[in-house]
């Protein structure tokens, strides 16, 4: 955690200066740089699509909201959201990146088909960017279906139409905490 909340001080030091504040088209370049962080390896990887599944045919898939953060904005609802299925409404897709950051129950959620069988809940973020951090906002109740979900990310050479048959840059295991914070730029090894 102190990797992010150095990497958050260094943002604002460079937002003040730079006057970067939210995306548009004539900050996008300032948000794809990534300022320097000395308590990791500066391995930068370049993410444009995320994915959340379960491996196999188990599991229905639950997100109250997805935040993806690039130098300390989160991108994720400029993205554009896709499903494999979903309980209700298709609208259900898109509620994990309105902006609500807080667990929620259903119906405020995207809920997939139960089970889920090879489904998955895919985002776009439109581009590659270099990605600090994902937060994963559970379902407030029935937080054990997360327990094993996996979320990974994938460059721009992802293959849309074949999605379980890609290779991911990262994975990241999902438990039951109602919030789950992964830092993919800090990549010192615990303790």
């Amino acid at each position: 955690m102190s990797g992010l909340t150095f990497t958050k001080s260094i943002f604002n030091r460079y937002m003040i200066g730079s006057g970067v504040g939210s995306i548009t088209s004539s900050n996008r370049a300032a948000l794809k740089r990534r300022a320097y962080n000395p308590l990791c390896n500066n391995i930068e990887t370049n993410v444009r699509y995320v994915k959340v599944f379960f491996r196999g045919t188990d599991g229905i898939i639950q997100i109250s909201q997805l935040a993806v953060y690039v130098n300390g904005i989160n991108i994720a609802p400029n993205g554009t959201p896709s499903a494999a299925n979903f309980l209700g409404s298709d609208l259900e897709i898109g509620k994990p990146i309105d902006g609500t950051l807080s667990p929620r129950d259903y119906p405020n959620i995207y809920h997939s088909a139960s089970p889920s069988g090879f489904g998955y809940w895919l985002l776009d973020l439109g581009e590659a960017y270099v990605v600090d951090t994902i937060v994963y906002y559970n379902r407030i109740n029935n937080v054990e279906r997360a327990d094993g979900m996996l979320i990974e990310t994938y460059d721009k050479n992802f293959n849309i139409n074949s999605p379980n048959d890609s290779v991911a840059l990262n994975q990241l295991i999902l438990n039951s905490d109602l919030i789950q914070t992964f830092n993919l730029q800090d990549n010192t090894l615990p303790g």
